[in-house]
């Protein structure tokens, strides 16, 4: 992960100074987040597109309605935005401010200096929204008190997932895993399997596919069917290619298996995807 010397710098906010989530909206440099201090937290919300965090030695990938909270006492940690079109947000949380038992207990599980990460609920989106929109007016208990409900969703969420681990990862590990995504990406009409893919990046496939869902969170062929698929869609309502034109375009020779890969991803058909769009 490179640093730019010409880096943007958000305006950090802290939450007793701003209830406010703080924007990395549009950001595709890498940001310097603030030194969180050891009764700190540092939560971090990506809406849509994707992002890579480090902190200290390990690193996550956040996708859509990912969220990661953290523990970096004495870390500075760096934050990359790979993705154009990435929605992301992040506050620091002092836990002396709030006092609900789940932060203490939140709090502890990351001393070891690992993150929690997990895919948010409804619920806790619904939380984070109103820490947007109305936390300002409403006033400091409001604030602290919706940060209590998000912390206690995210323990429970991430209960619920505890058969899934952090997924925090290696600089190692990510790099593999970029490179095999940059293979996959630079031409979405091939269709490359595992073995290819190994043996062009020279690793086992074993470690390859480890590897992948590790940082993606996701095994190789969804991630790679997700991806054509919103390249699909985009087409669908940005083109005038047929239906057919764009399932050969994106590797697919038969036009009812595009059409069943699309409706797993969307659960609509390409056709009736094109008519809600447009």
């Amino acid at each position: 992960m490179t640093h730019n010397s010409q880096r943007k710098r958000p305006q950090i906010r802290t939450l007793c100074q701003s209830p406010m989530l703080t924007e990395l909206n549009g950001l595709t440099s890498s940001v310097d987040l603030p030194e969180c201090g050891e009764n700190d937290l540092l939560f971090i919300i990506c809406r849509s597109g994707s992002l890579e965090f480090r902190s200290g030695k390990e690193y996550y990938y956040l996708s859509g309605r990912e969220a990661l909270l953290i523990h970096s006492c004495g870390e500075s940690p760096a934050i990359c935005f790979p993705s154009e079109g990435c929605d992301a947000a992040f506050m620091l949380i002092d836990r002396r401010e709030v006092f609900f038992i789940s932060a203490q207990l939140v709090f502890d599980k990351l001393m070891s200096g690992s993150g929690t990460m997990i895919t948010l609920g409804s619920d806790a989106v619904e939380v984070i929204e109103k820490l947007e929109t109305k936390a300002r007016g409403l006033g400091r208990e409001y604030t602290k008190h919706k940060c209590e409900e998000l912390i206690l969703l995210m323990c429970l969420n991430a209960e619920r997932q505890k058969d899934k681990d952090s997924r925090a990862c290696t600089e190692e590990q990510l790099t593999l895993a970029r490179q095999a995504k940059q293979l996959i990406t630079a031409d979405l009409s091939k269709k490359l399997t595992i073995r290819q893919l190994a043996e062009a990046l020279q690793v086992s496939e074993t470690k390859l596919k480890l590897t992948f869902a590790r940082v993606y969170g996701q095994p190789v062929y969804s991630y790679t069917k997700e991806l054509k698929m919103k390249k699909a869609a985009s087409l669908l309502t940005e083109s005038g290619k047929t239906v057919l034109e764009i399932a050969g375009e994106l590797g697919y020779d038969n036009g009812s298996k595009f059409s069943e890969a699309f409706r797993s991803v969307f659960s609509k058909s390409p056709r009736e995807y094109r008519a809600e769009e447009n």
